[in-house]
């Protein structure tokens, strides 16, 4: 089962002790999340997508293809997540549709929409 839920700091802990070997795990800080071209370049470097995306549905895309999401298990944790696009509701909104919408889509979305697509396990936390 694929998550996207906000979660405490004792949570997060807890999950992590849990987390199988084989897991992808990164951690994102909220703090560095102000800009939209700033957040989408940190976002793709921790990924490590090397396509050059420069816009929103750009970002959607690679995060929604085998390509660049290799993991079959994956654990983002958004650490200071009130701190995201705090001056900004709008690019906070956006961001967490995309990443909403990514958890749904591993979940069983591929399977429907791309020939021998794979569910993934890709988890999306927001720290408080």
């Amino acid at each position: 089962m694929n998550i996207f839920k906000t979660i405490s700091m004792v949570e997060k802990k807890e999950i992590i002790f849990n987390i199988p070997e084989k897991a992808c795990i990164l951690t994102l800080n909220g703090k560095l999340l102000q800009d939209k071209d700033s957040a989408i370049n940190y976002i793709c470097q921790s990924f490590h997508i090397e396509r050059k995306v420069t816009n929103w549905a750009g970002l959607r895309d690679v995060l929604s293809d085998s390509y660049w999401i290799k993991n079959d298990i994956t654990y983002v944790f958004f650490t200071n997540q009130q701190w995201i696009f705090n001056s900004n509701s709008d690019f906070r909104q956006i961001l967490l549709s995309i990443l909403f919408d990514t958890v749904e889509w591993w979940d069983g979305d591929v399977e429907k929409y791309v020939v021998g697509g794979e569910k993934k396990s890709f988890n999306v936390y927001l720290v408080d």
